[in-house]
């Protein structure tokens, strides 16, 4: 009968015991990781870096996957070491993570296994985003590496629609870019594709470092060199999905 009486305060006690056990330790985990990136993003050096294996984790974040990924890492001045990282990236460009593609990263020089990826800078899809307005029009370019024009045809519309469902439905705030990377990719002439490394910085929130990835006017490059303040509209429930709405604040 005492046993029956405590089991309603038992019972919770045990869940909490379990879940602290099974996830506390992921949640410690990625805290830590989180924190690792944000300093080495702050004060770490540029270098290039080829992805040389990827994996899955098996872990989501908002149904988004943690993929680990294996750097060969190519310092401005010194010789290339290998690294691991784990990230986060939105299910709509895993395709861009593939052995082969090449990414900018910062690392720190005291402790070379800390590396943090700012972008991809090549072996990225024939086709990219709009950002904007912008449409897509004749593209030049190759296929990423691993896909034919069909597969990045299609992951091309997927992209799309997410950026333009993002516009409609997103906060929209000022951000600041940290990073102008040329994807080597022209649409419609001379438009280029970029990755961009934001800071952004909601009116009611944290601030916070993502990319966005697009099409840009030509004739707007220059307002989207690192320093520049432009609006986006990013969700609030998935930091990692941004997009640039236009440039200027």
């Amino acid at each position: 009968m005492e046993i029956l009486n405590i089991l309603p305060i038992l019972i919770p006690v045990v869940v909490i015991l379990i879940l602290a056990v099974t996830i506390g330790p992921m949640l410690i985990r990625l805290a830590r990781n989180s924190q690792m990136t944000s300093q080495v993003m702050q004060s770490g050096v540029t270098a290039t870096a080829t992805i040389i294996n990827t994996w899955d984790t098996g872990m989501r974040i908002n149904e988004n996957p943690q993929v680990g990924i294996q750097l060969q890492v190519q310092p401005p001045n010194g010789a290339p070491f290998q690294a691991e990282v784990r990230q986060t990236v939105s299910i709509v460009h895993l395709g861009m993570y593939q052995p082969g593609a090449t990414v900018q990263v910062k690392y720190d020089p005291a402790n070379p296994s800390r590396v943090a990826i700012v972008g991809v800078m090549a072996a990225v899809p024939a086709a990219v985003p709009t950002m904007g307005a912008m449409p897509m029009g004749s593209i030049a370019g190759t296929p990423m590496a691993g896909m034919n024009a069909q597969q990045s045809e299609q992951m091309l519309k997927q992209i799309d629609a997410a950026n333009e469902a993002l516009i409609k439905t997103g906060t929209q705030a000022r951000a600041k870019v940290l990073q102008y990377l040329p994807m080597g990719i022209d649409v419609n002439g001379s438009n280029p594709a970029v990755t961009l490394q934001l800071e952004v910085q909601p009116a009611n929130a944290p601030r916070f470092n993502a990319q966005a990835q697009g099409v840009i006017s030509s004739v707007s490059v220059p307002k989207f060199q690192p320093g520049q303040l432009i609006t986006v509209r990013y969700d609030p429930n998935d930091l990692t999905r941004v997009t640039i709405e236009h440039s200027g604040v």
